[in-house]
């Protein structure tokens, strides 16, 4: 094999190791929150890919708010975070309107959690295992929150 064949083999080997895990079926409710823009928002996270060494956490995040923004009533993302500086980034994140697709394949990196954020509360909930809620649905269990 050539140079640049090996070259090939490793990169797609390095490609396939940060790929996320798929997005499984057991999220739990670990926020709920108002934001004056779309109003209530419930944020949920993937326990059953949750992943912890030492302070850093992986795990799914999915957000559903009371009303769309930019025709988006969901957002969902692979988070990798530090739970003691509670810095964090995200993979795959995805835009969705229900259980539709809109937009995929973001990323973003090197971001803070500030303090009193949801993001904050999010990622102190996954560190602790703080779930309020069994497993659930999150496109059901946001419309029936936000029908009440």
């Amino acid at each position: 094999m050539t140079g640049f064949g090996v070259m090939i083999l490793i990169a797609a080997a390095a490609a396939q190791a940060a790929a996320p895990p798929p997005a499984g079926a057991d999220w739990r409710v670990v926020l709920t929150d108002r934001e004056p823009d779309v109003g209530r928002i419930v944020a949920f996270a993937d326990a059953g890919t949750m992943s912890r060494t030492g302070d850093k956490v992986r795990f799914w995040l999915e957000y559903r708010l009371e009303r769309a923004a930019e025709g988006a009533d969901g957002y969902r993302g692979y988070v990798s975070a530090d739970c003691a500086a509670f810095t964090y980034g995200s993979t795959g994140l995805a835009r969705l309107a229900g259980a539709r697709l809109i937009e995929a394949d973001g990323e973003e990196s090197g971001l803070t959690a500030a303090p009193g954020t949801s993001m904050r509360a999010a990622i102190e909930a996954v560190c602790t295992k703080s779930w309020r809620s069994p497993r659930v649905d999150p496109v059901a269990h946001a419309r029936a929150e936000f029908a009440r």
